[in-house]
């Protein structure tokens, strides 16, 4: 007895070191004609945007729950994909699938409802099931195709610290769902450091030259119409000195607060890092990653300085390096 009530004081004790954030009322808006969508979201939710394969994915993170110790979320992904196309089933996160997709009938979510409706002119599919056995996490799924594209939307909300409170921003922010027509792009890929990315048909690839010996130049992208050596560019690199073994995404992390990047957040997954700072006239955001994981470990340097003045070219770097993909060999 003493034991339990000791044990239940702990617990008292630790609950202030929790965070617990509130929703807020301010809304922003996602738009973007490299993945064909808007949508707007609330302000206090954290996106995170990539391309892997022929999927375009967004994942929207809820304030939550957080200490050293343990991080709960919910969360809504959203998966963009060509009609047709099969995402790589050994990545369980991709976003692009159901949770209980691998699961045998008797191991499948509970059904809680399944409707079809129409949204801004799109004919939506959507369906809410929760744990067959535990119900700790609600699941709200919405399918629709439109422009010869997949669109899944899927998401959690664990009951666990009231976060299925934010149950409602799924219906909110599938209310201002709409589908723009895609803008033509291209695609470079490298198969000697393994990794692609992908690019408006309105920024153009220059030519390169390697003057350094500590750092190998691969691509430089710039917006049609301006100069290859100009103010806004994007450029990728290879840095030699820290190929060869493999760092933690926190060495990484290190390596940008040293160079004065004050933003870190994440990039891409795992071996990875990416940093954003800003002077009096030019936005720069700095991305490091391994590549080349079953060979040379290659670090690749992603670098992207746009003039302030320039919002548009902004938003469109920020675009391409959200497509970044690596492990290409061994992935795709």
């Amino acid at each position: 007895m003493i034991k339990t009530k000791l044990f239940s004081y702990f617990i008292i004790l630790l609950i202030p070191a929790f965070t617990v954030f509130s929703q807020s009322e301010d809304w922003k808006q996602y738009s973007s004609s490299m993945s064909g969508l808007k949508i707007n979201y609330p302000s206090d939710w954290r996106l995170e945007e990539s391309l892997v394969g022929r999927a375009w994915q967004l994942r929207f993170l809820s304030p939550g729950i957080w200490d050293e110790d343990i991080s709960v979320n919910s969360f809504i992904n959203i998966c963009i994909q060509p009609v047709g196309n099969i995402s790589n089933p050994s990545n369980s996160n991709s976003g692009c699938r159901q949770r209980d997709d691998h699961l045998s009938d008797s191991y499948k979510d509970i059904v809680v409802f399944d409707e079809t409706f129409e949204v801004n002119g799109l004919n939506i599919h959507k369906k809410s099931t929760t744990d067959r056995y535990r119900q700790e996490n609600t699941y709200i799924y919405a399918f629709f195709t439109a422009e010869n594209k997949e669109f899944l939307l899927s998401s959690s909300f664990p009951n666990q610290f009231n976060l299925n409170k934010y149950i409602p921003v799924f219906d909110k922010m599938l209310k201002t769902i709409q589908v723009l027509k895609k803008r033509e792009s291209l695609t470079y890929r490298n198969d000697k450091y393994d990794f692609a990315l992908t690019y408006p048909a309105t920024w153009k690839n220059c030519p390169i030259s390697n003057l350094s010996k500590n750092e190998e130049d691969i691509l430089l992208l710039v917006p049609e119409g301006r100069v290859c050596k100009g103010d806004n560019y994007i450029s990728v690199s290879r840095i030699s000195a820290y190929s060869g073994e493999l760092m933690t995404g926190y060495q990484l992390q290190d390596l940008l607060k040293k160079n004065g990047y004050s933003t870190i957040i994440p990039f891409l997954d795992g071996n990875s890092a990416q940093g954003e700072k800003k002077d009096a006239n030019y936005l720069q955001i700095e991305n490091y990653f391994f590549t080349n994981y079953l060979s040379t470990y290659d670090l690749l340097r992603i670098f992207s300085k746009i003039e302030l003045k320039e919002k548009t070219f902004q938003k469109e770097a920020k675009e391409i390096l959200s497509t970044t993909q690596r492990a290409l060999k061994t992935t795709q």
